[in-house]
């Protein structure tokens, strides 16, 4: 027996195709590619810092965990360079993705600076992102990096000059810069790919789980700390970058329904959506802080629970059953919308007797129809039919 799909199927399975064919993709590390085996530490020892770094291959996975200290230095990451340059120009590729795995639970958000490289040119070039803690163990997420948005290591923090030769990468590293204390991260794959202009961000499961007022408000004690001292050494888009992934981790997470979160989350989505206009890294940073501020000063006036009847309900989508009791509720059946078009047809109403009408018809639907479910009809029918009767009669 032969099998014809539908016209449309075989439309839309030619277009996922093309697209499929036309993403371009380069593993540089990680992934199917494997893990390199020539990774090497770059930390603050060097200049009289007291950092520690460990780094390993787990599989195809890279590892690397310490301790950074801001006493003397401030920095600790791993670098390495590949075995041939590859080339990102042409248009092919215009982003970089990160797949890597969730901080533990209780971490916070931890900056990380990927720099790439090019033989010939005297700066690395760096661009920054969060790393999220998550409640599932291996958990991973994703953030794809525009290539423009990768700066010039040799005056990094004010912007810079010159731009990375995409045509001749042949270096990679991951630089962690003034956030002091324990770290392990674990990179799973980095890749070039062809992607918006703009950084994307697919964040783990969030490590936050029904927060009560006070874990907010120790998030964003702990998150100000670690941003704002970066933003004192002139890290400026370390900060940022934390601020807005515990923003992004809050919003997630306050889904309740009581008035005291509804404020508090839209403060944080206000904040964060200010920050899309603004091209800055210390604008934006300020903007984050703003909000940051806002939701602490909402948060520290509400004690141990989010209303004065305890923790505060959740939103949950409604199940199916009561969706079809709704609209059994809501919409009268078709038979008895056809029968009030043909009736007022015949003899044309007035306004005031088809208003009448209507409301008489669905009080008669409400009180048939919730006393028996074989009187059910179709959500799709229903609605066509009272779209009719308000179409007759204005």
């Amino acid at each position: 027996m032969v099998v014809q799909l539908p016209s449309m199927l075989i439309v839309t399975i030619c277009l996922l195709s093309i697209l499929g064919a036309a993403a371009t993709e380069l593993v540089l590390d990680g992934g199917t590619k494997g893990c390199s085996n020539n990774w090497s530490r770059s930390i603050d020892t060097v200049m009289g810092g007291k950092s520690s770094l460990t780094y390993r291959c787990d599989g195809n996975v890279l590892e690397a965990q310490g301790y950074l200290s801001i006493d003397g230095g401030g920095f600790a990451g791993v670098s390495h360079s590949l075995s041939e340059t590859i080339d990102l120009g042409g248009g092919a590729y215009n982003g970089i993705e990160v797949t890597y795995e969730g901080l533990e639970r209780t971490a916070l958000p931890l900056a990380l600076e990927l720099r790439l490289g090019a033989p010939g040119q005297r700066a690395n070039f760096g661009s920054v992102f969060a790393l999220l803690p998550s409640s599932e163990p291996g958990a991973v997420g994703r953030v794809t990096l525009p290539l423009d948005s990768f700066l010039p290591r040799n005056n990094f923090n004010s912007g810079g000059s010159g731009t990375l030769d995409v045509s001749r990468i042949g270096a990679i590293a991951y630089q962690l810069l003034f956030q002091e204390g324990d770290f392990l991260f674990r990179i799973v794959e980095v890749k070039a790919v062809s992607s918006p202009t703009t950084n994307m961000y697919i964040d783990p499961p969030n490590a936050l789980l029904n927060p009560s007022p006070m874990e907010v408000i120790a998030l964003i004690d702990g998150t100000i700390a670690r941003g704002s001292f970066a933003y004192n050494q002139n890290y400026i888009r370390q900060c940022e970058k934390v601020y807005s992934a515990s923003m992004r981790q809050l919003v997630d997470a306050l889904t309740g329904i009581c008035d005291t979160q509804i404020n508090v989350n839209m403060a944080l989505t206000d904040a964060l959506s200010k920050v899309d206009a603004l091209s800055d890294a210390s604008d934006r940073a300020f903007a984050l802080r703003d909000g940051l501020d806002e939701v602490r000063a909402i948060t520290v006036e509400l004690g141990d629970s989010w209303s004065s009847e305890g923790a505060c309900a959740t939103l949950t989508p409604p199940s199916s059953g009561t969706i079809d009791d709704t609209i059994d509720t809501l919409l009268p059946s078709v038979d008895t919308v056809v029968d009030t078009v043909v009736d007022t047809v015949v003899e044309p109403p007035s306004a005031d007797k088809v208003v009448d009408t209507v409301f008489d018809s669905v009080v008669d639907t409400v009180d048939t129809e919730s006393s028996s479910s074989s009187n059910r009809h179709d959500l799709w029918s229903r609605m066509v039919a009272t779209a009719l009767l308000v179409a007759v009669f204005g």
